[in-house]
């Protein structure tokens, strides 16, 4: 749905002026008089009133939201970017606008022009709390299509069998009709099967294959056995007391990452792949010149090496990777540099944006070297890529995911992700070790 204009006579540009100036009487007025809060104007970047209304704050933009929809709002109008207004409020975090929408048939699966849903963006931005419910919104949509789909699979499956029967009566009674002596033939056979259906998702797709956490004592065990081996192979950290406190997770940025991260993240049992981590640097030329490294965001952190003792290790990993907004790899001054260039403003990326935003909040950022002894470019810049697979490029702020150099490029998704996982573990654990140092603007200029 597109209506679009560029004569500034028309009313809805008074309605436009009206709801960015939060003016509740003349936004009635106007709709009595025939305004359309749907019009996009071209004068005002392609939007709508509407789609101006729910990136609205204060104490009337929710009441303002409500009658534009009465008003015939439209919750699914798409701008030129294709955003909804369901993107915009998702963006800027206002949740009781969202569920305004969503109980206003708003829906959550439209994608703008970037092929990017309101979920998808309420993480980049980090709106967790809208996240929470888009995502636990997008669950029960899945798993009542499913059912649904198998409640008429059900129902198909009864009626081919009902036909089946109905049919094996009619040969049975035409062979006995057949039968001058009325003797019961038994060397019928009937080529009757009944229908497969084949519906294609079931319960196991998206965002219902991991439940909170395992409930099997041995999955606990078995996975408090992978994190003591993964401790165990990491040089210079601390010994943890803390493995076996297994929880329920159900956080929103878990569902983005990918399966093994996912997994681990629930506490399921892993894979044994540490000596496969460890491998690396055998496919690889020596080298001392290049490093890996994450930037954390410490308004999630919130000094996590001071508050790891009374978290579970799991919980603590969860806030680790759900804090890491880059993944790099470069000189040891490379994450020096992005923080220069974020307080000096000569370069802009998403990267150097997000460290504006932490600073502008107050909070500082912190930087983590993932290996004392430098390596060569090929073996991190593939290093990079295996922990990007594990996060999800959309979880960062990478423009790229890496280059997988052989003989790692083989491999598939999930096998590249184990290895991610183990990566970012044992950084967690280097990092809770070493402590939480910031990086703030004063400190630059």
């Amino acid at each position: 749905m597109r209506l679009q204009c560029d004569d500034t006579r028309r009313p809805e540009y008074e309605l436009f002026k009206a709801v960015q100036d939060c003016n509740l009487r003349e936004v009635r007025r106007l709709l009595r008089e025939g305004a359309n809060p749907n019009l996009l104007l071209k004068r005002k970047g392609g939007l709508s009133p509407f789609h101006l209304s729910v990136g609205l704050s204060g104490s009337k933009a929710l009441e303002i939201v409500a009658v534009l929809l009465d008003g015939n709002a439209h919750p699914n109008n798409r701008a030129f970017d294709g955003l909804t207004p369901l993107h915009i409020a998702a963006m800027w975090g206002h949740l009781q606008a969202v569920e305004l929408l969503v109980n206003s048939d708003a829906d959550i699966e439209l994608c703008d022009n970037e092929g990017k849903t309101a979920l998808m963006l309420s993480r980049e931005m980090n709106q967790y709390h809208v996240a929470r419910y888009l995502d636990k919104l997008q669950r029960h949509i899945i798993t009542a299509v499913c059912e649904a789909e198998e409640a008429c699979s059900r129902m198909d499956q009864t009626r081919n069998n009902q036909v089946f029967s109905r049919q094996s009566s009619n040969i049975l009674s035409q062979s006995e009709e057949s039968d001058n002596n009325s003797v019961k033939n038994t060397n019928i056979k009937l080529n009757i099967q009944p229908n497969t259906v084949n519906r294609g998702r079931t319960k196991t797709d998206a965002f219902t294959q991991f439940p909170d956490g395992p409930s099997i004592e041995s999955d606990k065990t078995r996975w408090s056995s992978w994190v003591r081996q993964v401790a165990d192979s990491t040089a210079g950290i601390k010994k943890f007391s803390n493995v076996q406190s297994i929880q329920s997770l159900t956080a929103p940025d878990i569902s983005g990452y990918s399966g093994p991260l996912t997994s681990c993240l629930r506490g399921y049992p892993m894979k044994n792949v540490v000596a496969k981590v460890d491998e690396i640097s055998k496919s690889f030329n020596s080298g001392k010149q290049y490093f890996n490294y994450l930037l954390l965001d410490s308004r999630y952190t919130k000094n996590l090496p001071c508050r790891a003792s009374q978290l579970p290790l799991q919980e603590c990993f969860r806030v680790f990777c759900s804090s890491l907004f880059h993944v790099g790899c470069g000189n040891k001054s490379r994450p020096l540099a992005h923080v220069q260039d974020a307080a000096s403003r000569i370069k802009e990326s998403n990267k150097v944006r997000r460290i504006r935003t932490v600073w502008n909040a107050g909070y500082g950022v912190v930087s983590l070297t993932l290996q004392p002894t430098g390596r060569t470019q090929e073996e991190t810049l593939t290093r990079q890529a295996l922990i990007v697979t594990s996060l999800g490029l959309h979880n960062v702020t990478n423009a790229r995911g890496g280059v997988l150099y052989p003989p790692y490029n083989l491999l598939s998704g999930d096998e590249g992700s184990e290895l991610g996982v183990v990566m970012l573990f044992r950084a967690m654990l280097r990092y809770l070790s070493a402590g939480e140092k910031q990086w703030f603007k004063h400190e630059l200029v």
